[in-house]
C-alpha cells in the first residue's frame, strides 16, 4: 500500500515508536547492508541445487522452445519479486522500526514484544528473502546463457 494510502498511526505506536532507543537502532543497522550490497547466498556455486530449486519451482517443460519460453517468463517473475522484497527490505532499512507493517506494530503493543527486535527480525527475513531471488536468477540466467548459445 502506498505511504499516502496507510492508515494513521495510533497514538499508542507513536509513543512506542518514540521510546525506541535510537542507539539500539544503530546497532542493529550495524549488522546489515543496504539492498544494493546484498549477494548471492554463501553456496550459490552449487548451480545443481539452485538450478533444481527453479525447476520444481517452476515446473519447466522439456520441449526446448516451450522451456525456453517459460524460463524467459519466471526470468520475469522472479526479478519481479526481487524488486518487491528489494523495495519492502530498503522501506525497513532506511525507516527502522518505523517501517514495520501496522499489524507487526500492533503486535508488539498486543504482546509486549520489543519493536526494535521485530524489526531485526523482519531485516533478517527480507534479507534472506533478497538473496535468495538473487541467487534463483543467477541460476536461470546461466542455464539461459547455455541454452541460448
Amino acid at each position: 500500500m502506498p505511504d499516502d494510502q496507510m492508515p494513521a498511526r495510533s497514538a499508542e505506536v507513536a509513543e512506542m515508536l518514540a521510546r525506541v532507543d535510537p542507539a539500539a537502532i544503530l546497532a542493529v543497522l550495524a549488522g546489515f547492508s543496504p539492498a544494493s550490497e546484498i549477494g548471492l547466498r554463501d553456496n550459490w556455486k552449487d548451480h545443481a541445487h539452485w538450478w533444481d530449486s527453479v525447476t520444481r519451482a517452476y515446473k519447466l517443460p522439456k520441449d526446448p522452445r516451450k522451456r525456453l519460453a517459460r524460463m524467459r517468463e519466471a526470468l520475469t517473475c522472479m526479478q519481479v519479486e526481487l524488486a518487491r522484497d528489494v523495495r519492502r527490505y530498503t522501506i525497513l532499512y532506511s525507516q527502522g522500526p518505523a517501517g514495520l507493517s501496522e499489524w507487526d506494530l500492533s503486535q508488539c503493543l498486543g504482546m509486549g514484544r520489543d519493536p526494535v527486535d521485530e524489526w531485526k527480525f523482519a531485516l533478517h527475513l527480507k534479507d534472506a528473502h533478497v538473496s535468495y531471488q538473487r541467487t534463483l536468477i543467477h541460476a536461470m540466467m546461466t542455464e539461459l546463457d547455455l541454452m541460448e548459445q
